[in-house]
């Protein structure tokens, strides 16, 4: 049976999956379509076109309130990143219209102790690679359904210098001292940012940026490689993984990975993610980011299709790959996707997409480029939806060796 909608924020607080604050998950919720005005001098706009990732002072209005010289600068990699007289000419179909850059919001990076319902900074999606609108918003409850530190999400309408942008996807960012400090008890903590190609390796921890914390020569990092880099090659990985991360975190952050299909994350090609070092555990955990492209089949490319064993190979990661040379650990993965394909199941994602698009669908319909192409990729996702249990389920997972 469905969980109705509005029990869902009821459950996932249950679960603690999610922080007790009414407001703000009334602000990433299926509530309502908020509406953000960005407003910039001729100077900052300027500044933005040459160096689109140096914070600008901006004008911004959300839902009616208003904060003065908040930082904003653009967002978003190969792929993904338009610049404000961009277009998507260089990668193909894209959603939206020429210019529809993605933002982050700095709140607190002009004027100290400027906050939106005590969120210092907002990311705002353009959703260039997602023809459904509905992964992040899909794909980030997964994580949340797994218990897995994740961001809260919601939609809004930009309007950047009077020029409507179009529908966006919030994506509440990890390195807000709110966010922290529910799923970790503490902000005293260290957040590095991984990209396409950093992993826990020797001479690849410098690529990490350092997002929060005072590890700024990500020492904790070189530590844990030199921990890894040690370790007996004869003996099973699992005193190893637990002695240095939340293996129970990990696997429901590597469950969740492996549930939606983000061949872009950091199980199979070692990007999109956030490693987090808790002082007070000693250990590690894992976060996602940049999920937009999940929830399709290109994930089993980088697993071993061949084998039987679709979206389980051991990748690209090290501890992934360190979890797959252990039959305990590969044992107690299997057991966490197994009990998320559960909760998945509890909360019919299906229908909580249907939901989504009740919503959303008047903005989609104005703004897509190409409305049969858009369409065809939700009913795609809805497939996939209803049919990774089944493709989970019929194959083992392959054999250590």
């Amino acid at each position: 049976m469905r969980i109705p909608l509005f029990l869902i924020y009821l459950i996932t607080w249950s679960w603690g999956c999610m922080p007790a604050d009414s407001a703000l998950d009334d602000f990433f919720s299926l509530h309502s379509v908020h509406r953000i005005d960005i407003q910039v001098d001729s100077l900052a706009y300027d500044s933005l076109l040459e160096q689109p990732r140096e914070y600008v002072p901006a004008r911004v209005e959300i839902d009616g309130s208003v904060y003065e010289n908040v930082g904003v600068r653009l967002k978003g990699r190969a792929g993904s990143f338009v610049g404000l007289d961009g277009d998507y000419s260089e990668f193909g179909h894209r959603n939206g219209k020429p210019g529809k850059s993605a933002f982050i919001i700095d709140f607190n990076r002009f004027v100290a102790k400027t906050n939106h319902l005590d969120l210092k900074k907002l990311t705002l999606n353009n959703m260039a690679q997602d023809p459904t609108y509905l992964v992040e918003f899909l794909g980030y409850s997964v994580f949340r359904m797994a218990n897995a530190p994740a961001s809260r999400t919601g939609y809004a309408t930009v309007v950047f210098n009077a020029t409507q942008k179009g529908l966006y996807a919030l994506i509440e960012t990890p390195d807000n001292d709110e966010f922290l400090s529910f799923w970790f008890g503490t902000d005293q903590v260290e957040l590095y940012e991984g990209e396409v190609g950093t992993d826990l390796r020797d001479g690849l921890t410098g690529f990490y940026d350092h997002d929060h914390g005072q590890d700024t020569e990500k020492q904790h990092l070189q530590n844990l490689v030199e921990a890894l880099d040690s370790a007996d090659p004869g003996a099973d990985p699992l005193e190893l993984l637990e002695r240095h991360f939340d293996l129970e975190q990990y696997l429901k952050f590597a469950a969740a990975e492996i549930i939606i299909g983000h061949w872009d994350g950091y199980l199979h090609r070692t990007n999109n993610y956030f490693i987090l070092y808790h002082p007070e555990t000693d250990r590690f955990c894992f976060i996602p980011w940049g999920i937009d492209q999940s929830f399709r089949d290109g994930m089993d490319q980088f697993g071993c299709l061949e084998q039987g064993c679709p979206s389980w190979g051991p990748g690209r990661s090290r501890i992934h790959q360190i979890c797959w040379t252990s039959p305990t650990c590969r044992e107690r993965l299997s057991s966490a996707i197994s009990d998320l394909l559960d909760r998945t199941d509890q909360w019919d994602l299906p229908g909580l997409a249907k939901d989504a698009l009740d919503l959303i669908g008047d903005h989609v319909q104005a703004e897509t480029i190409q409305p049969e192409a858009t369409l065809q990729s939700q009913q795609q996702l809805t497939s996939y939806l209803d049919q990774r249990r089944p493709t989970m389920e019929e194959w083992p997972p392959c054999p250590a060796d």
